[in-house]
């Protein structure tokens, strides 16, 4: 399967649609290991694939950890790179083509709409991952039941 092969996901934004192809494997782990550095100590004991996946999605999604520019804005030029937009219908918009960062001025006044796209984007590339990673984390056992408290005797009567 080649670059021009990979599934690709449509989804209105603010009126527009966006189209996104999942990044490649090499952005994909730069991404998800520039994001998890930067969540830092919050998820610095990350002990499996599992939590560290789902670890990245929540960030990406929420970016709700303690936030770096310079993290910010390469996650935000590598989803630009598989991204573009429908400004009028049936002629797209590359959001990052070769140097030129396109989302930047496309965004301007729009932050709800960038973090919508940047957490659609996120959910293209590491929503497989994460499915994954849930589907083989071991569900807790559930508690065992308490035995019965026994009978009391019959009243005399």
């Amino acid at each position: 399967m080649g670059a021009l092969d990979l599934p690709e996901e449509s989804r209105v934004i603010g009126g527009l649609t966006y189209t996104v192809k999942p990044l490649a494997a090499r952005k994909s782990l730069q991404v998800m290991t520039r994001v998890l550095k930067m969540a830092g100590p919050g998820f610095g004991d990350v002990a499996s694939l599992a939590q560290a996946a789902s670890a990245a999605g929540e960030l990406l999604s929420g970016l709700a950890a303690s936030l770096d520019e310079g993290v910010l804005l390469f996650v935000a030029d590598a989803f630009a790179e598989v991204s573009a937009v429908e400004l009028t219908p049936g002629k797209g918009l590359a959001l990052k083509a070769g140097d030129v960062s396109q989302w930047d001025e496309h965004f301007r006044g729009k932050p709800v709409e960038m973090f919508a796209w940047l957490k659609f984007a996120a959910e293209v590339s590491f929503g497989p991952l994460l499915a994954a990673a849930k589907a083989k984390t071991p569900t807790p056992p559930a508690p065992a039941a308490s035995p019965a408290p026994p009978a009391s005797p019959p009243a005399a009567g």
